[in-house]
């Protein structure tokens, strides 16, 4: 498999992501643990700077109103995506806004049921999924149904927000090339893909994708995952952000902060019967939601938390998610356990076995 690194696209793209800082980082520093969050001390604060430069510049409800967002991915990105397979590759935000812009209002629509819906529940409408959903908010469901009825409208309404942030977030951008830049040149990432257990999806890409674009992202930037878009079967990106690596490997040492995150993540009964139900039988969310009582918005939810932990890794496929419970963590945590309440119970090279095996 190929790795493609283009440091335009990547701009791009970077652009793309960057006003939902406005939004997301009270919730995002809700899922770091305080040493988490002393290794991007620096980018938080740069963060808190640029939402406040965007709220300076009256850019806070036209970001709410236009830049929409699911499953924590901006509808922008899957517009980029289908201008894609549809016009020459811009080089610039501007030309990329014009693409946005000769999108017809049938070309938008099919880009928002990609963005939507879930193939493994094809009965259900772009209403259904937004009005059931758990990580909206009311005033977000109603932006995304307006951007539905109008959705010529409200890619104007987005590609304004794009030119005025993207201007305002230039700067910071540059500040932090060097890093990004550096973190590219050192990567190994046959070995990060090992460690942190997307090889195996990966491997099984591969045989859709004989490239895959890399994407690293700021630091403020957080994330891991593969992203593709279905209707565009040769696209599949693997995004990065510059610090992931070290955050990462933070959780997987489990200390009492981290153990402590664990335990409050499963301390909810319904998202460790998620858990379980997608380790024992990878089934989809409609039937988990339908087994265990709850909707199929909540069985999404509960996922997301249990990702956020690192209790799962998932990743978009053409048939929807493929889940993966992180065995490794769970063993890391039991030894904890083991060790701190002489419990006798484990071998002392019972995690070295696993991790070999």
């Amino acid at each position: 498999m190929k790795w493609i690194f283009d440091p335009t696209e990547n701009e791009l793209i970077e652009y793309l992501a960057a006003p939902e800082i406005v939004k997301g980082i009270k919730s995002f520093k809700e899922d770091l643990s305080s040493r988490e969050m002393e290794i991007i001390a620096d980018a938080l604060q740069v963060a808190d700077a640029v939402r406040d430069d965007f709220v300076k510049a009256g850019l806070q409800e036209k970001i709410l109103k236009y830049h929409l967002v699911y499953d924590y991915m901006p509808v922008s990105f899957s517009l980029y995506m289908k201008a894609l397979s549809l016009f020459p590759q811009p080089k610039t935000i501007a030309e990329l806004c014009q693409c946005f812009l000769a999108l017809s209002k049938e070309q938008i629509l099919e880009v928002y049921q990609v963005h939507l819906l879930n193939p493994e529940e094809p009965e259900q409408t772009m209403e259904e999924v937004i009005e059931q959903s758990m990580s909206l908010s009311a005033e977000n469901k109603w932006y995304w149904s307006q951007a539905i009825k109008y959705p010529e409208e409200q890619v104007k309404g987005l590609v304004e927000v794009l030119m005025k942030t993207s201007e305002i977030y230039r700067p910071y951008y540059e500040r932090y090339r060097h890093e990004r830049e550096t973190y590219y040149k050192e990567l190994d990432i046959d070995s990060v893909l090992k460690e942190f257990q997307i090889a195996d999806f990966l491997e099984e890409e591969s045989q859709l994708y004989q490239e895959i674009r890399l994407l690293i992202f700021s630091p403020w930037l957080v994330g891991l995952g593969v992203i593709r878009y279905a209707n565009n079967s040769s696209l599949a990106y693997l995004r990065l952000s510059s610090r992931i690596e070290k955050i990462l490997r933070n959780r997987h040492q489990v200390d009492n902060a981290v153990l402590a995150d664990i335990m409050k993540c499963l301390g909810d009964k319904s998202r460790y019967e998620v858990l379980v139900e997608l380790y024992r039988t990878q089934s989809k969310n409609k039937d988990i939601a339908k087994k265990l009582g709850i909707t199929s918005a909540a069985v999404s939810f509960h996922v997301q938390k249990l990702n956020n932990q690192l209790l799962l890794t998932s990743n978009k496929t053409e048939n929807g998610q493929r889940f993966n419970l992180n065995k490794k963590l769970i063993i890391d945590v039991i030894a904890k356990l083991n060790k701190d309440f002489d419990l006798n119970l484990l071998e002392e090279n019972w995690s070295d076995r696993f991790e070999m095996s």
